[in-house]
């Protein structure tokens, strides 16, 4: 049984147009690019 603080064996990965093939982003990796550029609303 895996830990939790490991990769797991298999990833989903994706093709680019171009042809390479990469990891598919997690959610968290996605918002937390979001959060880099979104700037907060101020009230």
């Amino acid at each position: 049984m895996a830990r939790k603080d490991q990769e797991p064996i298999h990833q989903p990965t994706q093709r680019t147009p171009k042809g390479l093939e990469i990891p598919v982003p997690k959610r968290k990796d996605v918002m937390d690019a979001f959060r880099k550029i979104v700037k907060p609303v101020k009230k």
